[in-house]
């Protein structure tokens, strides 16, 4: 029988003495397996249920069992912004042990986020712990905005220092060490200073901050990636330099002290298309070439050493072209179907047609069964449903 975590803060021993003849304890348990969005049901019930569910204690061992659970979120390119189909669409996978499969649902936040705010969504930028990180186009002007499409509670935050939201690099974190929730941006691009080459970076405390703060940066950097990875309390991103003529490196900040640190890549990235993926803290590279797939990983964050972790060359059961044409968007580890022990899959974007399940200790590659109409989304963040708010 599964062990289900106690409450680590006190709930009020009074709650739904009226309704419930179960001791608290049942109650949570029960209640702790049921589904997000039946939870949020729930909430209507009587205000005891809405209590016990919104108890900080019940939210956190809550999320923490979502997260044993595995999904992403996605939407379609932006560009232009009237493409984008303005819908969350979420893949929720099966590790069955003999195979990956994954349910689909498509969410259109519209009816409660337009109707609110009057914005259009254009872009998926961050998630984290079951908030979302948006792009969204108000008339002209770009907003980032802040909302848990679960509990459809948003928050709009105020205009960064820097114009050009399309330029920046955007994360949503959770900074373990004050338990709230930041928004942090990266660019090397400003449009008022065209001629303002070194990187930038600013930060946003939900529930704490009303303005952006700068915060310091290498300045011999001048080129950083869209997309970042958080792992292992720091957030990451790959960075480099043309003026000093550098390598790409590993650009980390601290997520707690928003303090940078430097590693290097593993291997070039103009001869390789790199992405970085997060696995139990640690941070894996893939470096896509014409005829392979390396990955590597970082497990010793002292001595920064990369190690060569696998190398995945052409499947025999995909169509293949070239490895430039897949998108690895996430690894995971899965149970074993003949042993009680784990294996680690690595999932991938296969053009727009298709999910790809590759199996590093089998080698074997297989298609992801989904049933969706039209194209697999070109963006995607790691994602749980979850109760959720950043204050």
């Amino acid at each position: 029988m599964e062990m289900l975590p106690k409450p680590e803060k006190a709930m009020p021993l009074s709650l739904g003495a009226k309704f419930f003849s179960l001791p608290l304890e049942i109650m949570f348990d029960i209640l702790f397996r049921i589904p997000t969005k039946d939870l949020i049901r729930l909430k209507c019930v009587c205000k005891s249920f809405l209590d016990l569910v919104s108890h900080p204690s019940f939210v956190d061992d809550h999320l923490h069992r979502a997260k044993s659970q595995f999904g992403i979120i996605g939407n379609m390119s932006n560009f232009p912004p009237e493409a984008a189909d303005n819908k969350f669409h979420y893949f929720s996978f099966n590790f069955d042990g003999q195979g990956v499969t994954a349910d689909y649902l498509s969410m259109d936040p519209e009816p409660y986020l337009s109707e609110k705010l009057g914005y259009k969504i254009t872009s998926i930028l961050a998630s984290c712990n079951g908030l979302l990180l948006l792009n969204w186009l108000f008339g002209d002007q770009p907003r980032l905005l802040v909302c848990n499409p679960t509990t459809r509670s948003s928050m709009v935050l105020p205009y960064p220092p820097s114009k050009g939201i399309d330029f920046f690099s955007w994360a949503l974190v959770h900074d373990d060490s004050i338990k709230k929730y930041k928004v942090i941006g990266m660019t090397n691009y400003n449009i008022d200073e065209p001629h303002h080459e070194h990187a930038r970076c600013f930060a946003f405390t939900l529930g704490c901050s009303r303005s952006w703060r700068a915060v310091a940066t290498p300045h011999h950097l001048d080129e950083i990636s869209k997309k970042s990875v958080a792992a292992n309390g720091k957030l990451h991103w790959i960075a480099s330099s043309e003026k000093y003529m550098e390598a790409c490196r590993l650009c980390s900040i601290d997520i707690a002290t928003e303090e940078f640190s430097e590693a290097p890549c593993p291997v070039h990235v103009d001869n390789a298309l790199l992405h970085f993926l997060e696995l139990n803290g640690s941070i894996y590279c893939t470096a896509g070439f014409s005829d392979k797939i390396e990955i590597w990983v970082l497990k010793d964050w002292d001595t920064k050493i990369w190690i060569k972790h696998h190398v995945l060359y052409r499947p025999e059961t995909i169509d293949f072209c070239s490895w430039v044409d897949f998108q690895p968007i996430a690894i995971k580890e899965s149970p074993h179907h003949q042993w009680d022990t784990t294996t680690t899959k690595l999932i991938l974007r296969h053009h727009g047609r298709e999910l790809l399940s590759y199996d590093l200790q089998s080698q074997e590659m297989s298609r992801i069964a989904v049933e969706i109409q039209g194209s697999i989304p070109n963006r995607f963040a790691v994602h749980v449903n979850s109760l959720v708010h950043w204050c």
